[in-house]
């Protein structure tokens, strides 16, 4: 499936800072090595009590919803989520 949404729930703070920074990056790299055009939607969302209906609890915050799927919560690694962007888009 195509990447169409990305969300990241979490408090404003470094972390989820740093993963708002490294997504376009990472996205723009999957175009350049795929010489295409990922359009995507992103919302960062710092209200913890929307991260309960996706059955995580606030401590493992960040999490990383990608078409409407949990696909990464807790301490992410950017090497972690680019394979994660990557191998969605192939598909």
């Amino acid at each position: 499936m195509p990447i169409k949404s990305i969300e990241i729930i979490c408090r404003p703070c470094f972390k989820c800072d740093q993963l708002k920074n490294k997504i376009p990056e990472l996205i723009k790299a999957i175009e350049i090595q795929n010489k295409t055009k990922i359009s995507y939607e992103f919302k960062h969302t710092p209200d913890l009590r929307e991260i309960s209906r996706y059955s995580l609890n606030p401590s493992q915050t960040p999490a990383i919803i990608i078409n409407g799927n949990v696909e990464l919560a807790g301490q992410i690694e950017p090497a972690v989520l680019k394979k994660k962007l990557e191998s969605m888009h192939r598909y």
